[in-house]
């Protein structure tokens, strides 16, 4: 898997960082917070933050809500998300059959030459356990 995700970096030089983590198999819980390291760049940088997810068709909903948070020495953002997955009639949005994957832009701040970014992704959807989400990722890429 780090392997792939290599190989797809050096084959997209816009793209700096792109990670995506698998969730319980038995559903994701709220208390359940994915967090992605984002190591500096080595230069004072704006790029563009996004948060995707990855789920199947046991995904009880037509959207997901999700909370990014953003943490550094100069940033603490947090972020809400509505991800809309599905028309008024219950039909995918997105491409895929088995599984379906969407991503959304994040606000993102500029980080400085020392800086690391952690990020912190949750759920805040009405159910406790939520089935049907495989992977929730992060992805930086240039503008």
């Amino acid at each position: 898997m780090l392997f792939a995700a290599t190989l797809l970096m050096g084959c997209r030089s816009d793209v700096l960082f792109y990670d995506y983590q698998p969730v319980n198999t038995l559903g994701w819980e709220k208390t359940d917070t994915l967090r992605f390291d984002i190591p500096h760049t080595g230069n004072k940088i704006q790029n563009e933050l996004f948060a995707g997810v990855r789920l199947n068709e046991f995904f009880p909903y037509r959207n997901i809500n999700l909370v990014v948070e953003q943490r550094s020495h100069q940033i603490r953002h947090r972020d809400t998300l509505s991800l809309h997955l599905m028309d008024e009639k219950g039909k995918w949005m997105t491409s895929g059959n088995i599984l379906h994957e969407l991503e959304e832009r994040v606000e993102y701040g500029t980080l400085q030459e020392v800086d690391s970014l952690h990020i912190l992704v949750y759920h805040i959807m009405p159910r406790q356990v939520l089935e049907g989400v495989v992977e929730v990722g992060i992805k930086v890429k240039r503008p």
